[in-house]
């Protein structure tokens, strides 16, 4: 057996790239002989690894996922973040990886608001 760690393995690719490290972190678990620990800040990588898991391609059970809060008392918790069988989280934690999302819904309100205003003229 062995244990692999990854410190931020999406540093200077492509966000394709780091969604294709997903795969080939499931496949090295799939192996079952070792262990791979990553440290990762990638929501592509993240969501790869959850969409294959909705996909059936990945078993849950493969990857566990955790989140690591820095607190103000200047010590640090840890927290089990679940994947579902459908890809679901049982939690996730606020503001993290919103951006994108913020981004398309302030796309989607700038295109009502002017497809309003032009049907107002």
């Amino acid at each position: 057996p062995f244990l692999d760690l990854v410190e931020e393995p999406e540093s200077s690719l492509h966000a394709a790239a780091q969604a294709v490290l997903g795969d080939l972190f499931l496949a090295t678990a799939k192996l079952g002989c070792g262990q791979v620990l990553v440290e990762t800040h990638s929501e592509n990588l993240l969501l790869r690894i959850r969409r294959r898991i909705a996909e059936g391609v990945a078993d849950p059970n493969w990857v566990a996922l955790y989140w690591v809060e820095d607190l103000p008392e200047g010590c640090s918790t840890i927290r089990r973040i679940q994947i579902l069988p459908n890809g679901d989280v049982d939690w996730w934690p606020a503001g993290i990886f919103s951006e994108g999302y913020q981004e398309v819904q302030a796309m989607h309100r700038a295109n009502l608001e002017r497809a309003q205003r032009g049907a107002d003229t």
